[in-house]
């Protein structure tokens, strides 16, 4: 089926006004011989889902005009159904306000097969191993080498609108016709722009998508290169490791190991942070946000292809060295990190691991695919995809809940071979991925599962079978025999936890049905970290209560009644509305309120449950989380 065959006029429900029209419109993708991404030309049926707060709101359509779509609407999700009933493309927009949005409204969705692959209009220039970093809705795409080995000084902006790569014109006092972009770190900020930092000409300044141009002056900056860079938040810039010039397109000077946080109102102040160890290396690595922690403290983790990574809290003197890991690394929900393959050109060996958020030690899981060159990228639902190294084309995914890895053959139009690709995850979920170490000019969209943050109800399996993802960030509280999904809890602390993929939620709810073989089980919401969450807890002989975990610290807002052994054979649920939290036990038509309390607003978060009491175990059955007003 072509997806551009179709504009679907959607309508905006509005109060007391006449609601407005917008236009549903597939982005238009390269056509090779005459037909579309997948060849699929059948259609029998098209869906669209609404994606709200208080859940998902779906119409079939052929009518051109479809019923009005909630005011509060955060998204829109397409589905194609071909002449057999299967899925033949699906899509989503990027999150949207849409009672914002004016008459006539056209609003893009970038479609392809699902778990399939497309190909998008190509990059301006060929490129080898640029740095990219989502900005806004799209990418940011600047430097690498081209088919001489030359360093580019050019920069362009993916735009998934037009599934087209457009030029971004580069300040003159960035241009250099010798070193490029050498050296250079893109860093997402949190209102979407880029920070650029590195190079030869040491200079920071911010690129705009939405005027999809490099907004001031470059301002010269910390004299260091091949860094690594995160934004702690709006105010803030992290800078730690790397070298002190370019030269000939390489690093060049002594390795830095000094980390400085900038103000960015003013980047004459800064602050020194963590200090690497004596001897340590760190060109060409990132970092990544492991959240706060048990003790209240935020973390982050310093990883590369050397075998080392550091975790270090941004007020800490020195960071904490941790050897044994993997080349690729990708964050897990609830702050956990996956760690697979080896560095590219050696022997693969399979490796992999999980580090926990606090863990000292890489926890072995599942034996990655053989793969030379594969990179990973976390996906919406909680899973993990492989991409790169395999000769036929095909990916592999990581699925937490039964710690497996698939081989996935995609549909669409596959690209090949892919040798250390390019991989970004997308506003909407799809996965931009760019050439390799080959220079190339090709890209494409690969189109995973719909389910992400704004997912109106998910219901989770132990055995994997469901779209729903169980992840335990610390495998060493999980044991998966007889295919069973037991939360083994040595401490009080929650830390033997499985969160749900996908949705993200202030307000919601969370239903599960546990065998509690020894302890209690806890029911966990608006988990933002390792360290920040929302708890029903529910022990036998002691009363149910509902507290908050912030920054570390357990405060319990509001206990109920006694808990009995027999009532936790039934189902168990959590329910945030509006500014109450209710926690119940038994069957929803017939439950019985345990303890019910005003928690007031908070963040959207993660949802899932935990075993609860020092010694507790429990064996999870089905898992359901769904929005609530």
């Amino acid at each position: 089926m072509n997806p551009r065959g179709w504009v679907l006029i959607a309508l905006i429900a509005g109060c007391g006004e006449d609601a407005s029209r917008v236009k549903l419109e597939p982005v238009a993708l390269p056509v090779a011989d005459g037909l579309p991404c997948g060849k699929q030309i059948a259609k029998t049926a098209l869906r669209v889902v609404a994606y709200t707060p208080a859940g998902e709101l779906r119409r079939s359509v052929p009518p051109t005009d479809i019923d009005a779509f909630p005011e509060d609407t955060e998204q829109l999700g397409a589905e194609v159904i071909g002449s057999g009933g299967s899925l033949v493309a699906i899509g989503k927009t990027a999150p949207l306000a849409f009672d914002d949005l004016a008459d006539g409204t056209s609003i893009p969705i970038l479609m392809a097969p699902p778990d399939g692959f497309c190909p998008v209009y190509p990059m301006m220039s060929p490129r080898v191993a640029p740095a990219v970093a989502r900005a806004g809705n799209g990418v940011l795409v600047v430097g690498g080498t081209d088919g001489s080995g030359k360093q580019l000084a050019t920069a362009e902006w993916f735009d998934p609108s037009t599934a087209k790569f457009v030029p971004v014109a580069v300040p003159t006092n960035l241009v250099d016709e010798t070193n490029g972009f050498a050296g250079v770190v893109l860093t997402e900020l949190p209102d979407g722009t880029v920070a650029l930092t590195g190079t030869s000409s040491h200079a920071y300044v911010v690129f705009d998508p939405a005027t999809r141009a490099f907004v001031d002056t470059p301002t010269v900056f910390d004299h260091r290169a091949f860094h690594a860079a995160i934004a702690p938040d709006a105010k803030h810039l992290f800078l730690i490791g790397g070298c002190a010039d370019v030269v000939g397109g390489a690093c060049n000077g002594p390795n830095l190991r000094t980390g400085f946080t900038y103000d960015l109102a003013d980047l004459a102040k800064r602050d020194l942070g963590p200090v690497l160890p004596d001897t340590a290396s760190r060109i060409g690595a990132h970092m990544l946000d492991l959240g706060i922690q048990r003790d209240g403290v935020r973390r982050f983790l310093l990883a590369g292809d050397t075998g080392q990574a550091d975790r270090f809290a941004l007020a800490d003197s020195a960071t904490e060295t941790l050897t044994g890991l993997p080349a690729q690394t990708a964050l897990l929900d609830g702050g956990a990190v996956l760690a697979a393959f080896e560095p590219d050109g050696t022997t693969q060996t399979g490796g992999a691991g999980v580090l926990a958020p606090d863990g000292t030690a890489l926890a072995p899981i599942a034996p990655a695919p053989k793969l030379d060159g594969a990179r990973l990228v976390s996906l919406e639902d909680g899973s993990v995809l492989a991409i790169g190294g395999d000769p036929l084309g095909n990916v592999a995914r990581y699925l937490p809940t039964t710690n497996t890895w698939s081989t996935i053959q995609p549909a669409g139009d596959l690209p090949g071979q892919l040798d250390a690709p390019i991989t970004v995850r997308l506003a909407d979920g799809n996965v931009l991925v760019l050439g390799g170490r080959t220079p190339s000019d090709h890209a494409w969209i690969y189109r995973p599962s719909l389910v992400g943050a704004r997912t109106g109800s998910i219901f989770a399996l132990p055995d994997g079978s469901t779209e729903g993802v169980l992840t335990a960030p610390d495998p060493a509280t999980l044991s998966r025999t007889g295919g069973r999904f037991v939360l083994t809890a040595t401490t009080d602390d929650l830390s033997a936890r499985a969160l749900v993929g996908g949705p993200r939620m202030a307000t919601g709810s969370i239903t599960a049905i546990a065998r509690v073989i020894a302890g209690g089980v806890a029911l966990i919401a608006r988990q933002t970290g390792p360290g920040e969450m929302l708890v029903g807890r529910l022990v036998p002989g002691e009363p149910a209560r509902i507290d908050r975990v912030l920054g570390g610290t357990t405060t319990t807002l509001c206990s109920g009644t006694q808990v009995d052994a027999g009532e936790l054979t039934q189902q168990v649920a959590l329910t945030i509305s509006g500014d109450s939290a209710t926690l119940t036990v038994g069957p929803a038509e017939a439950s019985t309120t345990k303890v019910s309390c005003t928690v007031g607003a908070g963040e959207r978060g993660a949802w899932g449950l935990a075993a609860a009491g020092t010694g507790a175990q429990v064996d999870v059955g089905p898992v359901t989380v769904a929005r609530v007003r």
